[in-house]
């Protein structure tokens, strides 16, 4: 078998890995485990949440030097939207566009920053409420009494090619999009993004999402020829 590690940074991309994309990776051979980002302060370690670069990058390099046997391979699933400034790469990825540009430029300053060639780095544009905008419809089984504000989100969703191309300002990123139509998402994200995304299931996410198919696409090969070919 093989063992993944996904660096993410907070619970709902934790659980998403666990409930979601795990389950996939596990049919194909690999386990897949998701360590929040650590960042000490005082002496304390907090788990989750990003504000700058260093305890990315030292998270993901903790985890190389924890884990030097064969098999083991390390990715990350970070938000592109309020992404470090202090990150490898900002600058020049910062003014390109499409979103996915961007985020492939942060990835290969991240991949050249870590520098493990176990190491698959993943930027999600432009963020992981992105993902639900592939069939946002199935936000109503979190939230029943919100028909008319899901029926909202599905009209926005129709406006993009795909949910990568949502814009990413403080109003218009997909959260706070669907944080304004249905403000119980907002503490109720860990459980219900990851349990829409569910629904919704990898399948759709995937031909919706591009770069995020990308992504798994690299992630399935890790998987031991014998494995893959069952």
């Amino acid at each position: 078998m093989v063992t993944l590690y996904v660096v993410v940074e907070g619970q709902t991309e934790q659980t998403f890995v666990d409930t979601v994309l795990g389950p996939h990776m596990l049919s194909r051979g690999i386990v897949a485990h998701a360590p929040l980002v650590q960042r000490r302060r005082g002496g304390v370690i907090y788990r989750g949440g990003v504000t700058n670069f260093p305890p990315v990058a030292n998270t993901i390099r903790n985890l190389t030097r924890q884990h030097s046997r064969p098999g083991v391979y390390f990715s990350s699933m970070l938000d592109l939207y309020k992404y470090p400034t202090d990150a490898p790469g900002w600058d020049d990825a910062k003014v390109l566009s499409p979103p996915r540009r961007r985020a492939e430029q942060l990835e290969t300053a991240l991949a050249g920053h870590i520098s493990d060639q176990r190491f698959i780095p993943y930027i999600q544009v432009h963020e992981f409420e992105a993902l639900l905008f592939t069939d946002p419809a199935w936000l109503e089984f979190s939230f029943p009494t919100q028909k008319h504000a899901v029926d909202t989100l599905v009209l926005v969703a129709a406006q993009f090619a795909t949910p990568e191309d949502i814009n990413d300002s403080e109003q218009t990123a997909p959260s706070k999009r669907i944080i304004a139509a249905i403000p119980d998402y907002d503490y109720r994200k860990p459980t219900a993004g990851p349990q829409t995304a569910e629904l919704i299931g990898l399948p759709a996410i995937r031909a919706k999402c591009p770069h995020f198919n990308a992504w798994v696409e690299k992630l399935e090969l890790l998987a031991a020829p014998t494995t893959s070919q069952a």
